[in-house]
């Protein structure tokens, strides 16, 4: 008979909105395990047992502004004591250490490398398993004020922290690799992956051939490339847009896009209606031009998304996602990130050909699932005692 285990999941983020988080807390209540969760306040209900807030960050420009002058200058400072300082100031760890302390746990996943120090700090005998979702000394690295400022201090979190963690789990091969390469530690790969879904893969209609895009409006992803590709394109296809993120781009983005009727903006949908959206298209279309590291290995969300939906996917050479995509054979690779490279090989395209690789996709999410993912999280808690 198992023994019921204390587990707490800790993410700076909103786990009942983040699906990577979230689905780590089903996985562990399903298990039988009490399951409370530290994070931002929580948008939904969740089968948890108890919540610990943090506090966001304001957002002010004034705010903004001043942090980013005090990181500046507690970088020169080779103080670890101020920085961890600095950072329980700014996420409010300080008003939930007393209570966390208190709790005993048995296990505590994080998911983000700015946690791991006051994780240490609270986590008694517990085992630490921290989730990496990508690799954290190079995130923001096209950003020349994150490597001035930031980058100094999650560097020093990484190399000092995340030996001591119990298990690492990260997304791609690729980061696997380079964690190992340049820190010396060894991480689980368990991707990001959807829940399986129950669907199938639909015809093109009136050889019209709608391509999709959904996610995070960043500036170092160069969505601009998909929308250029458009001046090159057959009439046949069309492109929409369900982008988070950044105001600011998604304008420029809209700018840009001014006069082509082909390519339409649509509001983002919740995540639970994001599977039955994709399905109403025919490609995933991703041509994510490496900006840095975390781009050029980047196996997102949305690739995997774009294989639940049924759909082809249409990708640039992006290693790990094109080594994926080619095992699978669920859709086509670009030779370069190109606009132009990108438009020759849509162009080249049949309606019967589509159809194909929407079917290698059908074939591929019986694979590509959380429920397939997930037998390694299981496999990972019990090694470190969380049966």
């Amino acid at each position: 008979m198992s023994i019921r285990k204390k587990i707490l999941v800790a993410c700076l983020a909103d786990p009942s909105g983040n699906p990577r988080p979230g689905r780590v807390i089903s996985l562990c209540k399903n298990m039988g395990h009490n399951v409370d969760v530290a994070s931002f306040a929580l948008r939904n209900n969740m089968d948890i047992d108890a919540h610990y807030a943090f506090h966001f960050p304001s957002q002010k420009i004034v705010s903004r502004v001043c942090w980013k002058i005090i990181r500046m200058w507690s970088a020169l400072l080779p103080f670890e004591a101020i920085s961890e300082f600095l950072n329980d100031r700014r996420w409010g760890f300080a008003g939930v250490k007393d209570a966390l302390l208190q709790n005993k746990y048995d296990a505590i996943v994080v998911h983000d490398a700015w946690l791991l120090p006051f994780v240490f700090k609270i986590k008694g005998n517990a085992k630490v398993v921290f989730d990496a979702r990508e690799y954290y000394p190079g995130e923001m690295e096209g950003n020349l004020l994150w490597r001035i400022i930031d980058r100094p201090e999650k560097v020093r979190v990484c190399r000092k922290y995340m030996p001591l963690c119990d298990r690492i789990m990260t997304v791609s091969p690729g980061i696997v690799k380079r964690y190992k390469d340049d820190l010396g530690v060894t991480s689980n790969l368990v991707r990001s992956t959807p829940q399986f879904y129950d669907a199938s893969p639909r015809d093109v209609q009136n050889n019209i051939v709608r391509m999709v895009h959904h996610g995070g409006a960043n500036r170092d992803r160069k969505l601009e490339n998909m929308i250029d590709m458009f001046s090159m394109l057959d009439d046949r296809f069309t492109l929409d847009f369900y982008l988070t993120g950044s105001p600011l781009y998604k304008k420029e983005l809209q700018k840009r896009a001014a006069g082509q009727d082909r390519i339409r903006f649509l509001d983002p949908v919740p995540f639970n209606q994001i599977l039955p959206m994709l399905q109403n298209y025919d490609i995933g279309l991703y041509l994510l031009e490496p900006t840095g590291f975390n781009t050029e290995y980047s196996l997102p969300n949305k690739f995997f998304e774009f294989i639940q939906a049924r759909l082809m996917l249409a990708i640039g050479p992006s290693p790990d996602m094109a080594s994926l995509l080619g095992e699978y054979d669920c859709g086509i690779v670009a030779d370069d990130f190109n606009p132009k490279t990108m438009a020759w090989a849509l162009n080249a395209l049949t309606p019967e050909v589509i159809m194909q690789k929407k079917m290698a996709s059908d074939r591929a999410a019986r694979d590509l699932c959380f429920e397939e993912e997930s037998k390694k999280i299981v496999s990972i808690l019990n090694e470190i005692g969380i049966n």
